[in-house]
């Protein structure tokens, strides 16, 4: 199998061309001086080839670090019989390894691996412990602890019981966990039963980036907005401190997180689409499009108190296309002409998503700047999600406008796991029969496959910036 330097496989070829033309988009939209034009549209046209069963076999078997190596400093690309040729880069930064792939329709087709050649044989970096921060999307119990717990069928197809997570299973901050070999994350709300030597969980459902007008009991808005959420880590951290250089047992001392560990930990961040939300709610796109600056001025400014208390690696996801959550649509059943884009997605709603996520990505360069020794990733989760979304027949998934869980029939709703009397019936909001084939679990929350298949796509680095693996985040590029 092939498989990429962290070990997890590439298992189809679609898998692995999809990696081939992300790499190349990216390559091409820094505008490197070193790469002379390559044709990202040859390569997504290699993905909808009819290869032969050797050239797959081919493509799937494993490269070897010698190979990698090689091609690292390869100068000449020719690629295919389109006369367009590609030149790499040649620098110790190199990212690069081909495999040549003879398929009916071309006569030399390249594949790409992503690799980092400067870090080529660094270990992975040793996270002692992860601090997230953000919304829903990355909360495992901390909107669970402060309000009504979460109710079941959220987490039972994978956890055989609730776990405050808004989701069928795992998050993405959970597959992350795993990647970098360490425990899920205890929400920092959590009280009972909660280890925090390997990080906390300040994430909340129903979190933004600026401190909410409304209530939870309105529209589901946290009152932990992301500068409560670092007071939070700040009170953490100085009373971690005490608590660990005052424990009278290893025991004690066991549960909480070293103090030296703070620097060494990664720092995670997904939030921004509650913040959308609402601007949705109250403003014209137009107003709502003079806040984005704010926002992102705001959740800067958490990156640099964080980073004076210590932190030094960031791992910063932007926003999801907000406009495919399938809520956009239980009371609007035929959107007048044009209101859609092409995937069947609110088409403003994610243009206001793509523009915060490139306001986002200025000012995580500027950031660089200005916390010289902070190793910030920005992380492309929006292209991860389109993508799933765009391709959800292809990958063997449901519509990925409708959800897996509640009950949701013309304009009757009942939420995944509430009960509500619908024609004088009592009807209870619960899950279908096989969430594994849902983009969307309860409407505006993506399931556990949804969840795995981003991660299986940003983790890697192949849409990340710098494109480094999230075990490579702590090397400097």
């Amino acid at each position: 199998m092939l498989e990429n330097d962290q070990g997890v496989r590439l298992e189809t070829f679609d898998d692995m061309s999809a990696e081939a033309v992300g790499f190349f988009t990216r390559l091409l939209g820094a505008k490197d001086p070193n790469v002379l034009p390559f044709s990202v549209e040859l390569l997504q046209g290699l993905q909808q080839a009819s290869l032969s069963a050797a050239a797959r076999e081919d493509l799937v078997r494993r490269v070897t670090i010698d190979e990698i190596r090689s091609a690292l400093f390869s100068q000449d690309c020719p690629v295919c019989n389109s006369g367009h040729t590609g030149r790499l880069d040649s620098r110790p930064s190199g990212w690069i390894s081909f495999n040549r792939v003879d398929g009916p329709r071309q006569s030399v087709s390249w594949l790409v691996l992503s690799v980092n050649g400067a870090n080529l044989n660094l270990p992975p970096c040793a996270f002692p412990a992860i601090y997230n921060f953000g919304d829903s999307n990355s909360d495992t119990g901390g909107i669970s602890a402060a309000f009504e717990p979460i109710r079941a069928p959220y987490g039972v197809p994978y956890f055989h019981k609730p776990s405050g997570r808004d989701c069928d299973g795992r998050l993405i901050i959970d597959f992350i966990a795993e990647r970098v070999k360490l425990p899920y994350l205890h929400a920092y709300l959590n009280s009972l039963g909660a280890n925090f030597r390997h990080g906390a969980n300040f994430a909340t459902g129903g979190s933004t980036i600026r401190r909410p007008n409304e209530t939870i009991y309105q529209y589901g808005i946290s009152p932990f907005s992301l500068d409560m959420q670092v007071v939070q880590f700040e009170q953490f951290k100085a009373r971690a401190a005490e608590m660990y250089n005052h424990a009278k047992n290893p025991s004690e001392k066991a549960i909480l997180p070293r103090p030296e560990d703070f620097a060494k930990a990664l720092y995670t961040f997904d939030i921004g689409q509650n913040d959308l939300s609402v601007g949705f709610r109250h403003l014209s796109f137009d107003q709502l499009r003079a806040e984005l600056p704010d926002m992102i001025t705001q959740l800067a400014s958490a990156v640099q108190r964080l980073y004076k208390q210590g932190g030094r690696t960031f791992w910063i996801h932007n926003t999801g296309p907000i406009g495919c959550l399938p809520v956009n649509f239980f009371y609007i059943l035929k959107p007048d002409p044009g209101y859609v884009d092409q995937y069947g997605c609110v088409k403003q709603q994610n243009e206001i998503a793509m523009e915060f996520n490139r306001q986002l990505k200025d000012r995580i360069i500027k950031l660089r700047t200005e916390l010289p020794e902070a190793l910030i990733t920005h992380v492309d989760v929006y292209t991860a999600k389109i993508t799933m979304i765009a391709n959800a027949k292809n990958l063997g998934m449901a519509d990925p406008l409708k959800p897996c869980c509640g009950y949701h029939v013309n304009y009757d709703h009942v939420w995944c796991g509430n009960k509500a009397i619908v024609n004088k019936t009592e009807v209870f909001g619960a899950s279908c029969k096989t969430p594994t084939a849902f983009v969307s679990w309860d409407g505006v929350h993506y399931s556990q496959v949804a969840n795995q298949y981003v991660a299986d796509r940003t983790l890697n680095g192949s849409l990340s910036d710098p494109a480094i693996p999230i075990t490579r985040a702590c090397r400097k590029q």
